[in-house]
């Protein structure tokens, strides 16, 4: 029986997995969690809406890879711009359902105008969201092309296991958040205050 050494059990322990199902996982929840705070606003006048848009963050979350091997290269789908494109091809269907379905909100006719928004905000969220999930999971992305080109990832598993480096990561990436909640805490704070 060999043993490998500690490094070499640490680098199989924390090496990252690019398989589809994994991408499609990570794509969904963060498409979701940036739906999240749009989706509870929604919900509380709209919530027929707030289902529907989860619905479609859920089958676009995906869509920049899907784009990315089979038309556009990754720098373009994995950005901002990316991510309005995305926003555009969402917006699209939803404006002709506003144009020839009558649908009711609220006591109103949706508008084609509101109708596309509503898409472009919906699909630029998710797709937005994945982009993010990429970059939180150590996929290079684009996040600010076309006005930066660097690609750039932060590995936050490989960060958390407390195997890697002894558990040093752990313990600045635990000191990293409570430094960020802490900021965004106080802001919030700041901002319900009058």
């Amino acid at each position: 029986m060999s043993t490998a050494s500690s490094f070499q059990r640490v680098s199989r322990a924390v090496k990252p997995t690019n398989t589809p199902s994994t991408a499609r996982v990570v794509a969904c929840l963060g498409a979701l969690f940036l739906y999240a705070p749009f989706g509870t606003v929604l919900a509380e006048t709209y919530p027929a809406f707030a289902v529907a848009g989860a619905v479609i963050t859920i089958v676009i979350a995906s869509l920049p890879d899907t784009l990315t091997w089979r038309v556009i290269p990754h720098g373009v789908t994995h950005s901002l711009v990316g991510s309005a494109i995305i926003g555009a091809l969402v917006a699209a269907p939803t404006w002709w359902i506003g144009a020839n379905i009558t649908v009711y909100a609220g006591g109103a006719v949706v508008t084609p105008v509101a109708a596309a928004q509503y898409g472009f905000t919906v699909g630029a969220v998710a797709a937005y969201g994945h982009v993010l999930g990429d970059f939180l999971t150590g996929t290079d992305v684009r996040l600010v092309w076309p006005i930066a080109g660097y690609e750039v990832s932060v590995d936050v598993p490989s960060l958390l296991d407390p195997r890697n480096n002894d558990g040093i990561n752990l313990i600045g990436t635990l000191a990293l958040l409570t430094v960020i909640i802490g900021l965004a805490s106080s802001g919030v704070t700041a901002a319900m205050i009058p």
